[in-house]
């Protein structure tokens, strides 16, 4: 058996949206086309290798995460263009 393609061992990606409060991930894609949003994105720190911690989760209102110490708020439709591998 190949451990590099074993679901057991491979990286689990998730959408920002599905992060629970208080993990740390590391962002890993983001799937956004408009440029302006991209470029927004970019100047907050949130980028593919950025480290974050998610401060509160998608259960009321906007998510917010912390990024470079600064916190960040998200609402769900950005979130969710934000793919991320959870930090253990």
């Amino acid at each position: 058996m190949c451990f590099l393609r074993s679901k057991k061992y491979a990286p689990k990606i998730l959408k920002l949206s599905e992060i629970d409060t208080y993990q740390k991930a590391k962002i890993v894609l983001i799937k956004i086309e408009t440029d302006e949003i991209l470029e927004r994105l970019s100047a907050m720190g949130l980028v593919p290798g950025a480290e974050i911690e998610v401060i509160r989760g998608m259960v009321k209102g906007p998510m917010i995460v912390k990024v470079k110490g600064s916190k960040i708020a998200l609402g769900d439709d950005i979130a969710s263009k934000i793919f991320v591998k959870v930090k253990k």
